[in-house]
């Protein structure tokens, strides 16, 4: 979108530029005198290229304006001249030695969200993406810096909300408010959408900008996409049309449940080389405790430094003494629960010796979960413990161990994991 502005208060905005393959470039354009009652003077889908834009579009305003000194078939062609030199140099070329140098890339939503960045969440349906990615966005729009596990920037944030309701959404913000202890609850700006974010970039452009929107969520992708997932052009439009908006994007993205847990959503790499980060979102039921689920949050992909360690949420939902609904989100640990099948062989092995104490090799390999491939654990056995670090193995009972380990294994393993017999 561009906006085209005079001090007489005379403004014409352009948007939805669309350029050929011939080099013709098409757009709307609106003509509005602010000075004006109604202010609305001309509105019309154009050829910007073509020089009969001016005289026509300016006697179409001079018939409708109070304003009989103004010529505005000169105002018309200065502004779509403008715009079409504006539109066609893009975004400038910088010369990196000028440019002021920051360490290492900064997180909006620490660890799910680098600012300015295009971030992916994905998962199943139905554990818990929409929830978290709602519990940071509060915390953003009221200004919690921390909570359960997650920093996050202050700023404006807005939700395109492609698979609910005004309804819910009203619901669920005002649960998290309770949870967080807000009382004076922020600004949260959400849209019921329809149309896909490519074509209705122009729009949500501008509401970006009116509202000085630092945080966006998109959920979900596919409805945002407009059309087949696995369609490469599709998507690279769709992200595309995010980056042209310079404002920090977060997009929750589906998955099979029976996929492979470093399976990419959709099926297409694009949806995972062109997010900046991407998180994997899995949970855990617990048919004892039907008012909570177990989240786990994997990282699967990051471009600047290595990927982050796996951790784990509880959401609750519940009532609060005034019986006001209440959802909240607490750090839990991922081990002892079918979520720890998606952690790091190493890790499980670390924290079967945490739990434990010392285990041969084949208990190890009995404990771990199904699908870890035993050769890559069995190796990684032998070289940490003959780097003498951590990982120590008894030369008598071929038990391996974590050097200094409590006497008493965590509770939290004590009535779980039952160990093989010798």
């Amino acid at each position: 979108m561009y906006l085209c502005t005079w001090d007489s208060g005379i403004q014409m905005r352009f948007d939805h530029l669309h350029e050929d393959s011939k080099g013709v470039i098409t757009g709307e354009i609106w003509v509005e005198d602010t000075q004006a009652q109604p202010a609305f003077l001309h509105h019309t889908r154009t050829t910007i290229t073509s020089g009969d834009m001016g005289p026509k579009i300016g006697k179409a305003c001079a018939g409708r304006s109070y304003r009989t000194e103004t010529n505005w078939p000169d105002l018309v062609e200065s502004a779509r001249v403008n715009v079409m030199r504006r539109f066609r140099r893009g975004e400038p070329f910088l010369d990196l030695l000028e440019v002021p140098m920051n360490e290492g890339s900064s997180f909006w939503v620490n660890p799910l969200c680098y600012a300015l960045q295009a971030n992916l969440l994905f998962g199943p349906g139905g554990v818990g993406k929409s929830i978290l990615a709602m519990y940071v966005a509060i915390m953003s729009a009221a200004g919690v810096a921390e909570s359960s596990g997650f920093n996050v920037e202050p700023g404006n944030v807005c939700l395109l909300d492609y698979e609910t309701s005004p309804d819910e959404a009203t619901f669920r913000f005002g649960a998290m408010c309770e949870g967080l202890g807000i009382e004076d609850k922020p600004n949260f700006y959400y849209r019921r959408c329809v149309m896909p974010v490519a074509q209705d970039i122009a729009r949500i452009q501008e509401y970006c900008q009116e509202r000085n929107i630092t945080f966006l969520i998109v959920d979900s992708a596919a409805p945002a996409v407009g059309g087949d997932t696995m369609d490469t052009g599709l998507t690279v439009g769709y992200f595309n049309a995010l980056r042209s908006l310079n404002v920090t994007t977060l997009t929750l993205a589906h998955v099979r449940k029976e996929a492979p847990r470093d399976a990419s959503p959709y099926g297409n790499v694009f949806w995972l080389n062109l997010p900046r980060t991407v998180w994997r979102v899995d949970a855990e039921d617990n048919e004892d405790r039907p008012d909570a689920k177990h989240v786990g949050l994997f990282h699967v992909k990051v471009n600047n430094g290595p990927k982050l360690k796996a951790r784990g949420v509880e959401i609750k939902f519940g009532k609060n003494e005034d019986q006001v609904d209440i959802i909240t989100i607490e750090p839990k640990a991922l081990t002892n629960t079918i979520l720890a099948d998606n952690l790091p062989y190493q890790t499980n092995i670390k924290n079967m010796l945490l739990a434990y104490g010392a285990l041969t090799a084949l208990e190890i390999k009995e404990l771990l979960p199904v699908g870890t491939v035993w050769n890559n654990a069995k190796q990684w056995l032998s070289t940490e413990a003959k780097a003498n670090g951590k990982l120590v193995v008894d030369p008598v009972t071929k038990k391996y161990a974590m050097k200094a380990v409590a006497a008493e294994p965590p509770p939290e393993y004590q009535t779980s994991w039952e160990a093989p017999d010798d």
